[in-house]
């Protein structure tokens, strides 16, 4: 967000320059549309299941909830700090390759956004224990290869 480089910088990268700012707003367009959090978000209520079985549901999905959150944190915390890197021109850091770091981790955060909104969907209890142990990575791994910025 912050500076542009000179014009000659601007001149000298061509068209590819405007390739990445275009893709750099489909990241964060997707980013703003993909889930409009609320501070405090409610959980759909969990069926098909007895009592006990809900409440184990219902703490497997707290986890993975926290766990995609502490996840997302994480990662805005590490895009500041890089773009803090650019705008600091601190010495030996790549800027593009700085630019092209920030890109991807502005992707994972729209996947780990759209990650997080299809599971909250999953309001069966079964379907939480059954898939228990499908990690978080494996779940992210098929919502990254749907979206994929080309």
């Amino acid at each position: 967000m912050g500076g542009r480089g000179s014009s000659s910088d601007g001149a000298a990268a061509g068209g590819s320059e405007a390739a990445t700012s275009s893709k750099a707003a489909t990241v964060d367009e997707k980013q703003a549309k993909i889930v409009q959090e609320p501070a405090q978000e409610e959980l759909p209520e969990l069926s098909n299941g007895s009592e006990k079985q809900i409440a184990w549901a219902n703490k497997i999905r707290e986890g993975r909830i926290n766990r995609i959150d502490r996840a997302d944190r994480d990662l805005a915390e590490r895009i500041e700090r890089r773009e803090q890197y650019r705008r600091d021109g601190v010495p030996g850091r790549d800027s593009k390759e700085e630019a092209a770091a920030i890109e991807l981790m502005k992707r994972q955060r729209v996947n780990l956004k759209s990650l997080k909104a299809r599971i909250l969907q999953d309001k069966s209890a079964k379907s939480w224990i059954d898939h228990r142990n499908i990690s978080i990575s494996d779940l992210y791994g098929r919502i990254y290869k749907e979206n994929l910025v080309a």
